[in-house]
């Protein structure tokens, strides 16, 4: 298709899920920014990636910028899997971000568990921790602070 004011030609692209799932073998694949706005948009591959009958790959290559909202996404899905013996295996993910899931995971397994003096060991004593009081609040607007 040609631009009927300059005629350069112009590509047409189906709108693209930045997160997708695959079922053989079970993929979910992240890419491109993953952040709080963008959320809505992987729930039917999480869904699906939930149904899975086999660990899950998590494949992060192409993720470029992700925020806790993909973090908790991901510990949500190891969260369901592991209740049917099942896991999330991860492929590509950069060390820092490889870390963080980690983290996530290891909290929300801890609190699951009821291992709460544990959990409260994972936080640093002079830490700054900020929680939102509802889900559409901006971050640092109506500050509690814990200590």
């Amino acid at each position: 298709m040609a631009c009927e004011t300059c005629g350069s030609a112009t590509i047409l692209r189906k709108f693209e899920y930045i997160v997708d799932f695959d079922e053989k073998p079970a993929t979910l694949r992240c890419r491109g920014d993953e952040d709080r706005t963008t959320q809505g948009r992987r729930r039917r591959a999480l869904t699906r990636a939930i149904r899975a009958q086999t660990d899950v790959i998590v494949d992060l290559t192409e993720l470029v910028f992700a925020d806790v909202s993909l973090m908790l996404d991901l510990a949500m899905l190891a969260r369901r899997l592991r209740a049917h013996g099942r896991a999330i295996l991860l492929r590509g993910a950069q060390p820092q971000v490889k870390t963080l899931i980690e983290f996530v995971y290891r909290e929300a397994r801890l609190i699951d568990e009821k291992r709460f003096d544990e959990w409260y060991d994972l936080y640093a004593d002079d830490g700054r921790y900020w929680m939102p009081l509802m889900r559409s609040q901006p971050q640092g607007a109506s500050r509690c602070r814990m200590s």
